[in-house]
């Protein structure tokens, strides 16, 4: 089921799309669209055995606020659609563009809540006050463990590991 509008001015149609199978005998089943447990619309339609159809039930919601679709045959399943007065909505070009679009201005919603979390972290950020941290022989170390040093440390440990190797396999050879 779903539903082509999310946002609509009161006395919109809104079209109900509902996929059926029948999986039992070939007959027909009437499917009814609630808004809010009071019922909206309705069709009827002839299914043979496991045929599949998608049926586009056109309905009209008279409550404001948030509506709660459902079918008949499947409460479980359900779509909401908010319905708000007609009052300057249908002339603002901005309202006509978030209508349209409310997957991308949801997007941007969570992308500038996501970008002002990190310039306010950000400025948290800048003004504390730095550590001052002690030395205890930190820096004598590091100066130590630069790449020269450690490429010499390194050959002297292969030139350790092949002089075994070799003491080892003339040992087997005896």
């Amino acid at each position: 089921m779903n539903v082509n509008k999310e946002f609509v001015s009161m006395g919109e149609n809104v079209t109900v799309s509902v996929s059926a199978i029948n999986n039992a005998k070939t007959g027909k089943q009437k499917l009814t669209v609630y808004a809010n447990n009071a019922p909206v619309g309705s069709t009827e339609i002839n299914l043979e055995y496991l045929e599949q159809k998608t049926v586009e039930i056109p309905i009209v919601l008279k409550s404001n606020g948030l509506n709660k679709i459902t079918i008949s045959s499947a409460p479980q399943l359900f779509r909401n659609v908010f319905v708000q007065e007609e009052q300057g909505i249908t002339n603002n070009i901005v309202i006509e563009k978030i209508k349209g679009n409310s997957l991308k201005v949801s997007i941007l919603i969570v992308f500038l809540l996501f970008a002002g979390m990190l310039y306010y972290v950000r400025n948290k950020l800048k003004e504390e006050t730095p550590i001052e941290a002690h030395d205890h022989g930190i820096m004598n170390k590091h100066a130590e463990n630069n790449t020269s040093d450690l490429k010499n440390k390194l050959n002297r440990k292969m030139d350790d590991l092949t002089s075994k190797m070799k003491d080892i396999m003339k040992k087997k050879g005896k």
